[in-house]
């Protein structure tokens, strides 16, 4: 499978199918605390057979999941 299918198919989970719930935790501060984190997160659920082809094309590459679920989403 080629990194553009696998992207496609990510987009598509994520954007698409509505079934990715992303959060993004960025620093803020409030009147009684002060959360700062270093890097903004996101957490993404992917469907199962997705998930194993995401497992399988990053080993064919070399590539980590980070990088290929982020490429999607951008």
């Amino acid at each position: 499978m080629s990194q553009a299918s696998i992207l496609a198919q990510v987009s598509e989970s994520v954007i698409l199918l509505a079934i990715a719930s992303i959060f993004i935790w960025v620093k803020f501060s409030d009147r009684r605390n002060v959360i700062a984190m270093d890097k903004p997160q996101i957490a993404i659920r992917i469907l199962p057979p997705l998930f194993a082809e995401l497992n399988s094309y990053v080993k064919q590459v070399r590539a980590s999941k980070n990088d290929v679920v982020v490429s999607a989403i951008a």
